[in-house]
């Protein structure tokens, strides 16, 4: 490192004389063990001879043995941050050593042996502790980062390691130790034959970063030399995250992780998390790069925009996982457009989408559905005083799907001054995204580029949380990252479509210290085969939707002299071909609602009268099958059943059961809780 003046400029006094302060600061720290072993000489012999201690020699054994015990914890303390065994080991083991080699001497006193270990003991750890100090500094991150935080723009920043999190050994398998592997992560070849298997979490180093004071920068202005920092600590890229610390404005909050953990495999979908809850239980999508879950809180509702070039998984990662999470939700509704590349990706899922639309008539139609719909929900809410999207509200959750959103905002009018009846504008759209969110509507728009179109960027960077995958370049980088990221050295270009999955967050219920830390979306293995066979376990009939907004979806408007609503091919209603729905309007959505409920109370009443005690949830699934309810409807009853005092837990393992506390002669008239 370059010695400076105050000025910044390097003369040779000021190098000499640093090259000289270095110099002198190695031979103090090669020397100082060996002034250790003097001291411990000293006090062995004092110890042992001295007329005082001579009549309490075994309780100075036992002192000694306590204080050395005592240093040699407190040095493995201060020395967990070290990245190697021999590294955390060195100084404790050492002072342990020398403490009970001076408790021998205090109690046998001189004999050949014990000064034969002594003095080669002691040359050779000096030896040691030589070696290891000269070379060692570079081991050190704290101690490499101080070194090198002018090199790479941060002159002044320090770091203090913090205790890393300790591995936590996953109980399924073994796997490897070579190897690091998450929950359904496949070996990568060649150790393909292995048995899969889930070892210890990576090592994930954290620590406090204090920032530089003259001149003064911001976590922010720091994270910018992520790349420089990285650089001269010899880290892996994209393995430093840093984040403004809430308790000092001087401080920063670091997080190191291995990318490889993500890199080395793609990790295959290990099923729905939750199935039966409702929408305030977290979406496991996949997994952070410091080896934990990656869980999303749905709610409150909030928008999302996708950027990735092709083959980022965009699609098969984020939409596919999304959904599938979704639809074993209570009151979960899903909605696709894709207009680009129609059915290829999207109709396997068709079984479990409440709207599919491919065509451009489709696409209008739907959206001026969504558009009507929005508007009723609202009024709706507004009717029982609230103020958002909440599951108790008995609107369904709109999850929409806007794949290849440049394609299909092609369709919408982009007009800023005519506004013709029945016509579907940009504008209309916009109002929506921005206003749709207290209305339980939850827009995901995906791009592939940058758009060109100024209102669209503006709404998509305005009101959607970000999610980048690979991308091409800094500018594609630029509209999908929101300036937090960008200010904060985030560089999803390094990946482009290397690694299908790979995505980075920064969304309204995404903590504030991960929006920089990768994930990975979880693999669907089989091309489309797999979810084809998981989405028909779990179609559209069994999530209704809710009669507000059904109606809103389902009808036709008038078609326009403008043209924006084109007129069917064959006289059919617009979009029919693609659309999955529910038989819905029948009767309202709440009185459906009640005699469901009743149903399966009369059952239970008639169990209570023949005599059964308790059951399991899964036993009524046959009554579920009979008023048309599915089995995520069972599970998410329970709790009501519990409330009315019908049933209580009285069994966790190995299966949860719950005991009957209703009367067999209680009776139940659906009408009069109308």
């Amino acid at each position: 490192m370059a010695a400076k003046t105050v000025t910044g400029v390097t003369t040779i006094k000021t190098q000499r004389d640093h090259g000289l302060s270095t110099a002198v600061l190695k031979l103090y720290h090669v020397c100082q063990p060996g002034l250790a072993w003097l001291v411990l000489t000293i006090l062995g012999l004092i110890l042992r001879y001295g007329p005082v201690i001579d009549g309490w020699r075994w309780l100075s054994a036992l002192l000694v043995l306590a204080l050395g015990s005592g240093i040699s914890a407190f040095d493995f303390h201060m020395r967990l941050h070290r990245a190697t065994p021999v590294g955390r080991l060195i100084g404790p083991v050492t002072a342990l050593v020398a403490t009970l080699v001076t408790v021998l001497f205090i109690l046998l006193g001189i004999s050949a042996p014990l000064v034969l270990l002594y003095l080669l003991g002691g040359l050779a750890t000096w030896a040691m502790w030589a070696v290891w100090l000269v070379s060692g500094d570079s081991r050190d991150l704290a101690k490499t980062f101080g070194d090198n935080a002018p090199a790479a723009g941060v002159p002044g920043a320090s770091l203090r390691m913090l205790r890393e999190r300790k591995p936590r050994r996953r109980r399924e398998a073994k796997a490897p130790a070579a190897v690091t592997l998450l929950p359904g992560q496949a070996a990568p070849a060649p150790a393909a034959a292995s048995a899969p298997g889930l070892p210890l979490a990576p090592r994930v180093v954290r620590a406090k970063m204090r920032l530089p004071a003259d001149p003064a920068m911001t976590a922010d202005e720091v994270g910018a030399r992520l790349g420089h920092i990285e650089n001269v600590t010899r880290s892996k890229p994209n393995s430093w995250s840093i984040t403004s610390s809430t308790d000092d404005g001087g401080e920063a909050e670091v997080a190191i992780t291995d990318p490889d953990v993500l890199t080395r495999a793609p990790i295959d979908w290990p099923g729905p998390s939750a199935p039966g809850a409702d929408m305030s239980v977290p979406f496991r999508l996949g997994y952070w790069q410091d080896s934990t879950p990656f869980l999303v809180n749905m709610l409150p509702v909030h928008h999302r925009r996708y950027m990735g070039r092709t083959g980022t998984a965009k699609t098969m990662g984020a939409a596919w996982n999304q959904i599938g999470e979704g639809v074993t939700r209570e009151s979960y509704a899903a909605f696709v457009m894709d207009a680009g590349k129609g059915s290829q990706f999207f109709g396997a899922l068709r079984p479990a989408l409440h709207r599919f639309e491919t065509t451009e008539e489709g696409c209008l139609h739907l959206f001026g559905g969504l558009h009507r719909a929005r508007l009723a929900r609202c009024e709706y809410l507004a009717k029982d005083h609230f103020t958002e999207w909440v599951p108790e509200c008995r609107l369904s959750y709109m999850d929409i799907w806007l794949e290849e959103a440049a394609v299909a905002l092609r369709f919408l009018n982009p007009s800023r001054t005519k506004r013709d009846p029945g016509v579907m504008y940009v504008a209309d759209w916009e109002e929506d995204v921005t206003n749709g969110r207290t209305a339980g509507e939850s827009w995901n728009v995906v791009f592939q580029k940058a758009v060109k179109d100024q209102a669209a960027s503006t709404v998509a960077r305005s009101s959607m949380g970000a999610v980048c995958l690979g991308v091409d370049s800094k500018d594609d980088a630029k509209f999908g990252l929101t300036d937090e990221q960008l200010l904060r050295g985030a560089k999803p270009w390094v990946w482009k479509s290397k690694f299908p999955g790979m995505a980075l967050w920064d969304a309204d219920t995404i903590p504030e210290d991960r929006i920089t830390i990768p994930m990975r979306f979880f693999n669907w293995p089989g091309k489309t085969g797999q979810i084809a066979s998981y989405m028909s376990e779990w179609t559209a009939d069994d999530r209704p939707l809710d009669d507000i907004t059904a109606e809103a979806l389902a009808w036709t408007p008038p078609v326009s002299p403008s043209s924006a609503y084109p007129l069917p091919a064959q006289g059919g209603q617009p979009g029919t071909d693609n659309v999955v729905r529910p038989v819905f309007g029948r009767f309202s959505a709440r009185k459906r609602q009640e005699e469901s409920y009743f149903a399966v109370v009369d059952a239970l009443k008639d169990w209570a009268a023949r005599g059964i005690k308790s059951f399991r949830a899964s036993d009524l699934e046959e009554i579920a099958r009979k008023v048309d309810r599915s089995r995520t409807w069972v599970y998410s009853l329970m709790p009501r059943l519990q409330l009315d005092g019908h049933v209580l837990p009285c069994q966790e393992k190995p299966h949860k059961r719950w005991a009957l506390t209703i009367a067999p002669e209680a009776q139940s008239d659906p009408e009069e809780t109308l």
